[in-house]
């Protein structure tokens, strides 16, 4: 199909348009180009070309005077002679030849000048997409590289997620020694406090004992004849309770080697769990602390224990001298009241 054939009439109105608007913005004294026509109407630049070259050559077009009636040199020289007639007919030729060959000169250099702004637009273009190529590479080389450091970061997402994991894992881990800890320090507790109530009831009986013992005292001081027997049992009933308290505090003091082994266990899962947590060994080192601080009183109770325990000992052993005694004078005094009744 040729060019012109594909050129419409809407097509055609609308680039002579752009080409009347910008000739009459330049005063009409600079006819514009195919590609200055061509960025206003929005066109393909071959069409465009074609219209614009056409519009130039109206614009550009002028009629050139043809003979059509016999001039009246012609009828003056018909009577002379026919050579005159032959010549003017050639000037008249001749200058048509001339407007013709003019005409041809203006459309050829009008083409040049088309095939040359066509020539440096095709270049123009070809630099923009040779430009276009170089970006598109370059994009796809960052692509590329981003694609990477994408798969490098999900890469490292993994890492951490299962960091992550195994994080929890110790974490619970961690939560369930410390759950373990604490319910084995709440054990030590209530051991602990079965120990000082007993520890306490041990001080009460010896404490009872101490007072019996003083009753016991003043009442053979008052009346140690009549009392001697009492005395014995009751220095025997003594001697069986000091016995039971010796082997209550002998368990206690097993007991209490018991509760320090066990918080020697409960300072090293503490320690342990210090470990794994932070804020969970501050906890259970307060914790054993404080158990600590209850096995030293505790500790302290039982060693008052068994002062008391010896000192009922001394008492014991006091108030026996004392009887011996008490029998030696009762002794000295049975002869002296036989004599006496003889």
């Amino acid at each position: 199909m040729e060019p012109n054939s594909a050129i419409t009439p809407e097509f055609r109105a609308r680039v002579i348009e752009a080409a009347e608007q910008l000739y009459a913005e330049s005063g009409r004294e600079r006819m514009p180009s195919a590609s200055e026509v061509r960025a206003i109407a929005r066109t393909d630049m071959n069409l465009t070309t074609i219209v614009v070259r056409e519009w130039k050559r109206q614009q550009t077009a002028r009629p050139v005077p043809v003979a059509v009636s016999v001039p009246e040199s012609v009828q003056q020289a018909m009577s002379e002679a026919l050579a005159s007639v032959w010549t003017t007919a050639q000037e008249l030729a001749n200058a048509s030849l001339r407007s013709a060959e003019q005409q041809w000169q203006i459309e050829r250099e009008e083409i040049a000048a088309d095939l040359k702004e066509v020539s440096g637009e095709v270049e123009r273009l070809e630099g923009e997409c040779k430009t276009a190529t170089e970006r598109c590479n370059v994009a796809t080389l960052n692509l590329g590289d981003a694609l990477e450091r994408i798969e490098q970061q999900d890469g490292e997402l993994r890492a951490l997620r299962e960091q992550l994991a195994r994080q929890e894992a110790l974490t619970q881990q961690a939560e369930a020694r410390t759950q373990e800890i604490e319910r084995r320090a709440e054990d030590l507790k209530g051991e602990l406090a079965i120990a000082h109530e007993d520890a306490a009831a041990v001080r009460n009986e010896l404490s009872e004992a101490r007072r019996l013992h003083l009753a016991e005292l003043d009442q053979v001081k008052n009346v140690a004849a009549e009392q001697i027997e009492r005395t014995n049992e009751q220095l025997a009933t003594v001697r069986g309770r000091l016995d039971a308290a010796n082997e209550q505090l002998e368990a206690r003091g097993l007991e209490v080697q018991g509760l320090q082994t066990q918080l020697a266990t409960a300072t090293a899962q503490a320690e342990a769990a210090v470990q794994i947590h932070a804020e969970q060994k501050q906890g259970a080192a307060r914790e054993a602390h404080r158990l600590a601080e209850r096995f030293t009183t505790l500790q302290s109770e039982r060693d008052e224990a068994v002062r008391l325990a010896n000192q009922a000992n001394q008492d014991a052993a006091r108030l026996s001298g004392q009887l011996e005694s008490l029998q030696d004078v009762l002794s000295r005094l049975a002869p002296a009241k036989t004599s006496k009744k003889e």
